[in-house]
């Protein structure tokens, strides 16, 4: 983890159970033709990363023989946090002008 204070326990069990459960059903979505298998292997993995050394190592090799679709999704997540950071950033702007969108009542 990057931030100098360790993680409450019971925040790390649940980062845990969610990689686990993300990761196994990944591993039935193998074996079914509606779930997307590796999608939820990869996002099991990538929860699992932040607390497991074992999936970080696992993350790390992927990242190194895979570099291309790496880049891919990191692109993939700027953009994502780039659009959360506008959304976040615009709402918060409505509520601070008072703009309640739709609970506006029309004179």
């Amino acid at each position: 983890m990057s931030s100098s204070k360790p993680a409450h326990p019971l925040w790390r069990l649940t980062k845990t159970i969610a990689g686990l459960s993300l990761f196994v059903l990944g591993v039935v979505g193998l074996f079914l033709p509606i779930v997307q298998g590796v999608l939820f292997m990869l996002l099991g993995l990538a929860v699992l990363a932040t607390e497991n050394r074992h999936a970080r190592h696992v993350v790390e090799t992927l990242k190194r023989r895979y570099p291309g679709p790496w880049k891919q999704a990191e692109r993939l997540r700027a953009r994502l946090s780039r659009y959360v950071k506008t959304t976040s950033d615009k709402q918060s702007e409505d509520e601070a002008s008072g703009d309640e969108g739709s609970s506006r009542e029309t004179p």
